[in-house]
């Protein structure tokens, strides 16, 4: 009894650490953010990227850097080692995929050698051989000619017994093929008619606006905590028209509360230009979206529309 009692009380422990142990990631990934970095510059027509993300420091680590008319390069590190990489260049993937394809054309080129003939004689002799079986095998003669010439009785025999088709009968098909084709259109689309009807109906209702409100408020929640912490930069543009570069000036002021003082806007009313900069910088922390996530699945006017909207569709 009490060996029975020990090895409960071990697997009891066990049990205990591996929930613990799952606690602890499980709180490890919804509170630890994951910090992100990029920066994107675009200067005399060369556009220049690079980014960085990694997660509880250098635990995991990832990096990219792209630019134009070169190929991405990225690395993705697990402490210090990597898991995958950029392994070539494009100029060395060209080079491999133009070998593949001599090699594959030169055994192609063999493979046809030894199995069709090789010179045009012997395809000219197999093309006249072919054409002497043909003829040999359609003999034609003036007995044949005479029988066709001199047979316009059977012709005419032939003639009387042909019957017209019965086109009444095939009229008569089509028509109620037609009238039932009709009849299904219709029946889809009263029914698609009143679908749409019970849809705007439910749309209408306070219980749906509710939900919306809510969706929409969970997702602001998410997308604030998500958003960069710093973003800066320099912006210099013009066009032709000053008209068109005050009108651009105006819109991006309207976003002058998100992108934040650190970033620099130059118009130019004279020369026509783009150039520029930006640097952002942030984390995403997963509790906050599985908060919102919770909220949206225990709200009960969500629940309420999801459950008409099954009705009415028709949906399990």
């Amino acid at each position: 009894m009490g060996i029975l009692l020990s090895i409960l009380k071990i697997i009891g422990i066990l049990l205990l650490a591996v929930l613990g142990i799952l606690l602890f990631l499980l709180l490890l990934l919804l509170f630890v953010p994951i910090c992100y970095r990029g920066n994107l510059s675009y200067y005399g027509g060369k556009l220049l990227a690079d980014g960085r993300i990694s997660y509880c420091g250098p635990l995991l680590r990832g990096t990219f850097d792209y630019t134009m008319n070169s190929p991405v390069k990225y690395r993705f590190k697990v402490l210090w080692f990597t898991l995958f990489h950029d392994a070539k260049n494009s100029s060395e993937l060209a080079q491999d995929v133009e070998d593949t394809a001599k090699k594959v054309v030169s055994d192609t080129e063999d493979v046809v050698e030894d199995t069709f003939p090789d010179t045009q004689d012997e395809l000219e002799d197999t093309v006249k051989d072919t054409e002497d079986a043909e003829e040999e095998s359609i003999p034609y003669t003036e007995d044949v000619e005479n029988d066709i010439v001199s047979s316009p009785k059977s012709s005419k025999k032939q003639r009387n017994t042909f019957r017209l088709p019965d086109f009444g009968a095939k009229l008569k098909e089509k028509a109620r093929h037609i009238r039932t084709g009709c009849k299904q259109f219709y029946s889809q689309f009263r029914e698609t008619r009143d679908k749409a009807a019970l849809l705007y109906k439910l749309w209408k209702t306070e219980t749906t606006r509710r939900a919306i409100r809510k969706v929409k408020a969970q997702l602001g929640m998410v997308l604030r905590h998500w958003k960069p912490r710093k973003i800066s930069g320099r912006l210099h543009y013009g066009f032709s028209d000053p008209a068109d570069t005050g009108e651009v000036l105006g819109a991006i002021s309207m976003f002058y509360a998100v992108i934040g003082p650190r970033f620099q806007i130059q118009p130019d009313f004279e020369e026509v230009c783009l150039e520029g900069e930006l640097h952002i910088k942030g984390h995403i922390c997963l509790v906050f979206l599985a908060v919102a996530a919770l909220r949206i699945v225990l709200n009960q006017s969500i629940k309420k529309t999801i459950q008409r909207f099954r009705k009415i569709t028709g949906g399990n």
